[in-house]
């Protein structure tokens, strides 16, 4: 028992890393299928992943040392099915004319393995009904080519990083944990009714993904940047050693900054043009910039869209360097002075940081408002899922795209 719980400890342990590690694809797949996160939908996920971190675990660790491998008796696959009935009374200390030795078998390390082998996947097969949806004969095969996965790692020895098998290849244990997951199976058919709905689950997650939160335009902003990050290195390989302008710009902060938000306004605002509202990130996360009026002209809209992402990259280029132009612009020698500037521009920065949060729960609050670069421009990001499409082809006003 100290090992099972050894092996808990350290799949708790490791938990968190693969939580975060699958977090990005998770939240990708959710935001474009639904449009928002529905936090126990996401809970439910999230112990399942649990559940198959210690599932595994619990059938390959601990691992021996190579010296410890070497002192392990060879393992020997079993490949005679139902041992169980065929060693039970020799294992377990049953004697058939003593009922007072039946509770002591039940209970022997011999019965408790099986038992254990039927529980192992058991929440396996509650999993892929209640949350997967799979009926019966894709859940036995799931169950059956999973227990099978953990065999085969135990008797090609983790496929090949120990010179040997160090746990042994048993076809009983096949046959329990099909069991266990066929039982988890049926078990969870009589539970459904006390359960909460993963259908009407979607449905509230995709009544609210038709409203943009913050976390799905960052998702879409991330996206954007790793895109723009790998063609310009793609830029430079091309054009290594042609830009003496670059090894300039280095040298002067301004220039540099100002370079890079350039790029990043020709970049956003140019997709959006070229993609009718979409950058790359946007196409992704499913949603994309629109006109806040009806009817709007492609030119129109296209002078909007450049007229937001001017303020929005030209907003933050003043705000980020209002040190460096303050002091570029004054050219002053008094280091109190550059202080005084240096502080108002960590401060400016602040109350930049405050106004933007706040604005964030504001428009949470509000739904449908677009930040300030968004009001000025007569911009908004609106949702393109299937179920923002169909709820709006039923309704009289047609949504905001520009023609």
């Amino acid at each position: 028992m100290g090992v099972y719980l050894q092996v808990l400890d350290t799949s708790f342990l490791l938990f968190p890393v693969i939580a975060f590690v699958i977090l990005f694809p998770f939240l990708i797949v959710q935001y474009r299928k639904y449009g928002s996160i529905h936090f126990l939908r996401t809970l439910i996920f999230y112990s399942f992943i649990l559940y198959c971190v210690c599932a595994d675990f619990m059938t390959m660790l601990p691992l021996p040392t190579m010296h410890q491998l070497q002192h392990m008796a060879p393992v020997q696959p079993n490949l005679i099915p139902f041992g169980f009935f065929r060693l039970f009374s020799e294992k377990s200390g049953i004697i058939w004319s003593a009922p007072s030795t039946y509770w002591r078998a039940l209970i022997s390390p011999f019965t408790l393995q099986y038992v254990f082998n039927i529980l192992l996947l058991m929440p396996l097969g509650m999993y892929l009904r209640y949350y997967f949806k799979r009926n019966f004969l894709s859940t036995a095969i799931l169950v059956f080519c999973t227990s099978l996965f953990f065999e085969i790692s135990q008797l090609t020895a983790l496929f090949g990083i120990y010179p040997r098998p160090y746990r042994c290849f048993d076809i009983d244990d096949l046959i329990c944990n099909t069991l266990g997951g066929i039982l988890g199976f049926l078990l969870i058919g009589t539970m459904t009714r006390f359960l909460p709905s993963l259908d009407k689950m979607a449905a509230s997650a995709r009544k609210k993904g038709v409203h943009i939160s913050v976390i799905r335009r960052g998702l879409a902003y991330l996206i954007d940047r790793g895109i723009l990050a790998l063609l310009n290195v793609i830029l430079a390989l091309i054009l290594r050693g042609h830009l003496p302008l670059g090894t300039y710009l280095h040298q002067v902060p301004l220039l540099y900054a100002a370079a890079h938000s350039i790029e990043d306004f020709v970049y956003f605002a140019g997709f959006t043009i070229l993609l009718r509202g979409y950058t790359p990130g946007k196409l992704v996360m499913r949603f994309k910039v629109v006109s806040s009026t009806p009817n709007t002209s492609y030119l129109h809209f296209s002078l909007r869209v450049l007229l937001r992402y001017f303020l929005l990259y030209g907003y933050f280029y003043l705000i980020l360097n209002s040190f460096d132009l303050a002091s570029a612009v004054l050219s002053t020698d008094s280091q109190r002075m550059l202080s005084i500037y240096e502080y108002a521009s960590n401060a400016l920065l602040g109350l930049t940081i405050v106004a933007l949060v706040g604005e964030s729960i504001f428009n949470w609050s509000e739904k449908g408002r677009d930040y300030l670069w968004g009001i000025l421009s007569k911009t908004r990001v609106q949702a393109t899922n299937r179920y923002f499409k169909r709820t709006h082809s039923k309704s009289e006003t047609p949504p905001h795209t520009p023609s």
